[in-house]
């Protein structure tokens, strides 16, 4: 049994990779086969859901906390199984245990993201980040919002504001508790995307203009070396997330892009590259109107 186990904390051995497997395997039946596992598939979220609330954040962990989530999220969606996820202790503990904890940015991650910036921006821009457990934990929201909604929005809502909470105590330091919210919040409102169009439903329990201006702007705009460059980046990109809503209220987004004049100039380094796709998907939302709502350093 000891050659299955591996000690290194970032590669992973053969029994993660067979759980992993295992993972990927119960997903595929649940989706192709139905009505043949049916009669398993309770048997199989509660064995994945105590391998989740079970495994640890280190790397060679993450295709198989990846996977298993996936697993939930297929599930959820499927009108089936939802009397599994419909209790309301359930969603808690489904955000408490494993969202949250799999959304939160790790000194892994960090470390990612020194090495190479650009990749890490890219693989997020283009949603090319499956295999994370922030992709995973993303979509897992998504699938629980498609029968419960409202709960969900609740529930989580209220893990934002704890989160908001911490990194108002002490910003230059809590920065991951924001980080972390902001991804719950963009994942929260998002219920279905493109790559090609971006957001295509939306949330609209979620007010993310409200947020925005309350929570994203201030920090824009008191950007001076305070914060690090990742969580700027992150800041950076829920701009793009919000102006990738095409069907929102082009007087929120006029009023959006005023203040945000000067950030350009502000974001240094890798969220420069993810602001740059700001201008374009921002002009092309906000047609010319007489005068061209985006600042003349964007065209």
């Amino acid at each position: 049994f000891r050659f299955l186990l591996c000690e290194d904390e970032e590669e992973a051995g053969l029994l993660e990779l067979l759980k992993s497997q295992i993972c990927d395997n119960a997903a595929l039946y649940a989706q192709k086969y139905d009505e043949e596992f049916q009669r398993y598939l309770p048997r199989f979220v509660t064995a994945i859901w105590n391998l989740l609330v079970t495994t640890g954040q280190e790397v060679k962990y993450d295709l198989l906390v990846s996977n298993a989530i996936q697993f939930l999220a297929s599930v959820c969606e499927r009108p089936h199984y939802k009397n599994l996820f419909e209790d309301q202790n359930t969603l808690t503990s489904i955000c408490e245990k494993v969202i949250v904890p799999n959304m939160e940015f790790r000194a892994a991650d960090e470390e990612a993201f020194e090495d190479n910036s650009e990749e890490y921006i890219r693989r997020d821009l283009e949603g090319s980040d499956i295999d994370t457990r922030r992709r995973a934990a993303c979509d897992l929201v998504r699938g629980l919002c498609k029968f419960f909604e409202g709960p969900v929005t609740g529930i989580f809502s209220g893990y934002v504001n704890s989160m908001l909470q911490e990194y108002a105590k002490n910003p230059s330091v809590n920065w991951k508790h924001k980080d972390a919210a902001i991804y719950l919040v963009t994942s929260l409102a998002s219920k279905a995307q493109t790559q090609k169009h971006g957001i295509t439903q939306a949330n609209e329990l979620v007010n993310l203009t409200e947020f925005f201006v309350n929570h994203i702007l201030p920090d824009l705009k008191a950007a001076n070396g305070e914060f690090c460059e990742m969580f700027l980046v992150q800041l950076t990109l829920y701009l793009q997330f919000f102006f990738f809503l095409q069907y929102a209220a082009r007087a929120s987004l006029t009023v959006a892009v005023s203040p945000v004049r000067s950030t350009g100039s502000a974001c240094a380094g890798s969220a420069a590259m993810a602001y740059g796709p700001i201008r374009s998907t921002a002009c092309g939302i906000l047609p010319d109107r007489g005068t061209n709502p985006c600042p003349p350093h964007w065209q």
